[in-house]
């Protein structure tokens, strides 16, 4: 589902501009819809009020309001809930809405099938364009495109379907369909704009031969919901279009509630503040709260220095000729409206300088209103400056009406605008200037606002350059026509902004143009008193279910090979129920104060920090969980390690061991002291945590090869000391070695060498503990350094090739530490730098390493920390309890599969995608459950899956039925794993 990226424009004393946006985290995972009218002064020059919508979407856990009339459900569905509350007719009369549930149908999907010539090869120059640029009159093609050339109505389309197409069902073939052409191979495919571009020459040479694609694409709809003189809410269904779909009308005596945008693409963050776009196009859709648009209408955008077209108004009143030059670009010119090329000035022709001349004919029919046209296509203020001089300046017009912006803020991308906005309102002040002194009287037109999710940035620019045109309005005392605020403000009558931009680039629709038209004429009437726009009579037209948005940006420096996996038919004969593979690190501080939501989300074994006492024991005991204690004492200061300050150490430490496992391990003091406390001693012991980094020996200014040597004969003769000891108490204790740091790959050397440092090591411990830390790229993928890379499958292998060099291969291997950190910005604690990844993204690699972890024969993984500990922001939970999206993530995993067990592989990471089939052991006869998820972004893929119905549910439990044909389904899977199980709902 989309969301609109809502404009929202306010102008402070100081003439600032300002904008919120979208921020998701937290709670249920759900955010909360504030929208009120605010009122700002431009300063005290420009008396009028200018009222400007601003949406706020906050953060928080607590439902809406009662005020809020429209909610989405949680979790998240084709459907609302509606109610309870009271709503007001249009008579002024009130009437009870009950709580009640509606439902809304999937957005439509088409076919399509385009025929033409080759195009060009790609060119790395095609990137700094989005889309791909056209090519230049007389040249190949650049790209095929996919993309309709006019809308329903027969409308051009000056641009392209943006994200509407399933990548999966696009393909290329010779236009007698004698060969099929491989994506990646034969040609490239822009997902975002339905785009192919020639491949080394794999559709054969530029401008020569036929082909044809086909592909499916899904339209966009609004629909209303309303409700009638009883109270009863209903929905009444939009008519689905290409673009710019048009909201109905209420049914009469009903009244309008809100407006709800189902388009081609799912709900995500708004691009404006953190530069994520929507998913591309799915087959499964939900209304969040982004998708809901509650009618409220804010009041009018007023004129802005009325008295600037006095003159002009005088005119007309007087019945003369008032001669207006429209000066501007493709808007200006009219496009994207039927025939904007035809029947210029008349009532036939609908963009909205036509509309304006039209309006004026009519509402001054003793004057002469005459049009002087002074735009083109693609240009910007620099243009301007020429015509000036050349058109409006000689044909001695009244009036110039000057509508640039869009040209000039747009740019490369990653790269700035064409004419940046100090620039580009210089321009505009010497253009007014020129007018002024040939006594032409001014007014800007400060249009909508560009496509949100251009990869150029323009739409993060453009508040500069409306600033730029509000302040230029008042230094130079003209009139001031705010298209941008009144755009804007569709969003409090049910229509997102966003939904009315034709091309998916810069030009408005229908809808836009009426905006566009009306905010100017309100300079030419009696009373500023305007109604809000509403799609009228001219607006042509009639007036997927609950998954995630997959993201597509994959954050940190990453490569994809494919993993060097344990052989699958050893790691399927080994596999058993395992409910102990969801671990967590955790100080038991931490475990007791997050005690009730730790048990919520249902982790059954802890890798426990800091200090352990009887409170945190019987806490463990009572919660009937698997307890392993990371055991250390303050790090030895030993610059200069000696014999006698090893042997000092070990002993201490040894005699530290001694202790604990009298008071808790296996026959302890405590549980003797306690026989109310369920007698569940500590059967785990881990020698040390990350002996090969800081937690030793404290670095200092011996050369590295020399401290890592310390650290290694260090860490063996502990181990060996330390086994002895913990045997010694009881010999139920399990001795769990090493806890290596494995960031950078640090794990493999050190235990290579601890195992040659002493002989004794190898029968030194019980299990095998590392960190396979390789944040911020995914759990499957290599990490890219510097000096090279690696990946938690890699250091498995090379740390399972050194077991086998000591006899050890069937040692199990427990990961007692691993996550992945959110930045500060995004709620982490702690202020962060790097690269970190999004709270969705540390929940999807976090519930993948549980299963990833299982096809490589892993039976702990212990995931960093419950809340955000130690400068790392990788917790489950906020600092005032609060849940992020990964605790979510895990509750949903572990209720689907309490105790899985690995039972087959249908994708064992082919070009990244994986499919594991797991016995979920959620009871003794339960059928298989699917797990399902993408490395490097969403893709469709077709899983066998036999003929029964299955439940699908995304990573946040959002479930949807589905029914396979053919015994497959089709479905499309992304960073954010999704689950496929027959049975009953969630």
């Amino acid at each position: 589902m989309g969301i609109d990226a809502r404009t929202e424009f306010t102008t402070g004393t100081e003439g600032e501009s300002k904008s919120e946006g979208l921020r998701e985290r937290g709670g249920k995972f759900k955010s909360r819809n504030k929208v009120a009218a605010l009122v700002a002064m431009i300063d005290s020059i420009l008396p009028r009020l200018v009222a400007i919508l601003l949406c706020l979407v906050v953060e928080g856990s607590a439902a809406a309001g009662p005020e809020v009339m429209v909610r989405p459900l949680d979790p998240a569905a084709l459907a609302v809930t509606v109610g309870p509350g009271r709503v007001k007719l249009a008579d002024g009369s009130e009437v009870s809405v009950p709580e009640t549930r509606l439902s809304f149908s999937a957005p439509e999907t088409r076919h399509v099938s385009v025929s033409g010539k080759t195009p060009r090869d790609h060119a790395e120059f095609y990137d700094a364009w989005d889309p791909w640029p056209p090519a230049k009159p007389g040249q190949a093609p650049n790209t095929f495109n996919l993309s309709p050339k006019q809308d329903e109505e027969g409308t051009r389309i000056l641009g392209h379907l943006y994200r509407a197409f399933l990548a999966n069902s696009v393909v290329v073939t010779k236009a007698d369909g004698s060969k099929t052409f491989k994506a990646g191979q034969d040609y490239l495919y822009n997902p975002d704009w339905g785009q192919i571009a020639n491949l080394h020459g794999g559709l054969g040479p530029p401008n020569e031969s036929e082909i044809r694609a086909t592909a499916d694409y899904t339209t966009q709809r609004l629909d209303l919901i309303q409700v009638d003189a009883t109270g009863k809410p209903t929905v009444k269904k939009g008519i689905s279009a290409m673009v710019c779909p048009a909201l109905p009308q209420a049914d009469a005596g009903c009244t309008a509630l809100a407006g709800i945008y189902l388009a081609p693409w799912k709900a995500a963050a708004n691009p404006y503040f953190n530069g994520q776009a929507p998913a591309p196009a799915e087959t499964e859709y939900a209304v969040t709260q982004h998708e809901i648009f509650p009618i409220a209408p804010t009041p009018a955008i007023q004129p802005v220095n009325a008295q600037g077209v006095s003159k002009s108004l005088k005119k007309l009143h007087d019945g003369e000729e008032l001669k207006i030059a429209f000066l501007g670009a493709s808007i200006t010119v009219g496009a994207e409206t039927p025939h904007w090329w035809a029947d210029l000035w008349t009532d036939k022709n609908l963009g909205f300088a036509s509309r304006v001349v039209i309006g004026l004919r009519k509402a001054f029919p003793k004057a002469t209103v005459t049009p002087i046209a002074a735009f083109q296509g693609g240009t910007d203020t620099r243009y301007g400056l020429e015509l000036i001089d050349q058109t409006v300046i000689p044909a001695q017009a009244d009036l110039l009406l000057i509508d640039f912006g869009a040209n000039d803020a747009a740019g490369p991308v990653g790269k700035g605008p064409g004419n940046p906005p100090e620039k580009f309102k210089e321009d505009l002040r010497t253009i007014i200037q020129k007018a002024r002194a040939a006594q032409i009287e001014v007014m800007i037109v400060a249009g909508e606002a560009p496509y949100p999710w251009q990869k150029s940035g323009v739409f993060a620019r453009w508040p500069a350059y409306r600033q730029a045109m509000l302040d230029l309005a008042r230094e130079e005392s003209v009139a001031l026509a705010d298209v941008s605020a009144e755009i804007a403000n569709l969003a409090s009558r049910g229509i997102p902004p966003s939904s009315q931009v034709h091309n998916c680039i810069n030009h408005p629709g229908l809808l836009g143009h009426q905006v566009y038209a009306e905010v100017i004429l309100r300079f030419f009437r009696e009373t500023n008193e305007s109604e809000p726009v509403v799609p009228g009579s001219d607006h042509v037209g009639e007036a997927r279910r609950g998954q995630l948005a997959q993201p597509t940006i994959i954050p940190g420096h990453w490569a994809w090979e494919k993993p060097p996996l344990p052989p699958l038919r050893s790691i399927l004969e080994q596999a058993v129920a395992n409910p102990r593979i969801y671990g967590l690190y955790t100080w038991s501080n931490e475990y007791l104060k997050l005690r009730e939501s730790i048990g919520k989300v249902g982790w059954q074994s802890f890798r426990c920090g800091g200090p352990l006492d009887d409170q945190a024991m019987q806490a463990f005991a009572e919660d009937d969980v698997e307890v392993l204690r990371s055991h250390s004492l303050k790090p030895p200061h030993m610059l200069d390690a000696t014999a006698e300050q090893d042997a000092a150490f070990i002993r201490r430490y040894t005699e530290s061991i001694t202790s604990l496992l009298t008071r808790y391990g296996p026959g302890g003091s405590f549980f003797r002291e306690h026989p109310e406390v369920p007698n569940r001693p500590l059967r785990y012991l881990e020698i040390w945590n990350e002996p090969n980094f800081q937690y030793l020996i404290p670095p200092d200014k011996r050369p590295l090869a020399e401290l890592e040597t310390s650290r290694e004969s260090l860490y063996s003769k502990l181990l060996v000391a330390a086994y002895g000891a913990a045997k010694a108490c009881s010999k139920e204790v399990a001795v769990v070695g090493f806890g290596a740091g494995g960031s950078g790959a640090g794990d493999m050397r050190f235990i290579q060498n601890v195992h040659k440092a002493d002989a004794a090591v190898a029968a030194s411990y019980d299990i095998l503990s590392t960190h396979p830390y390789v944040e911020p790229v995914p759990p499957e993928t290599y990490s890219v350094r510097s000096w090279g890379q690696y990946s938690v499958a890699s250091s498995l292998a090379t740390i399972r090739r050194t077991l086998a060099d000591y006899k050890k291969s069937d040692t199990p291997i427990w990961y007692t530490e691993v996550g992945w950190p959110v930045s500060q910005k995004e709620g982490g604690f702690y202020a962060t730098t790097g690269t970190q990844v999004s709270p969705e993204l540390q929940a999807a690699y976090v519930c993948r390493l549980y299963a990833y972890a299982q096809r490589l024969g892993v039976s702990r993984v212990h995931i960093m920390f419950a809340s955000d500990t130690d400068n790392f922001n990788g917790g489950f939970f906020l600092k005032d309890g609060t849940w992020r999206p990964s605790a979510h993530a895990v509750a949903v995993m572990r209720k689907l599969m309490p105790a899985p067990r690995l039972v087959d592989v249908l994708s064992d990471g082919e070009e990244g995608y994986f499919a594991f089939r797991f016995d979920p052991g959620t009871t003794p006869k339960s059928p298989p459950l699917l797990m399902l998820w993408n490395v490097a972004g969403p893709k469709i893929v077709n899983v066998p899956v036999g003929k029964s119905p299955l439940k699908l549910i995304d990573m946040l439990g959002h479930a949807t039925e589905v029914t396979p044909v053919d015994g497959t389904i089709r479905v499309e899977v992304g960073p954010l794993p999704i689950y496929l199980r027959a049975g009953a709902e969630l």
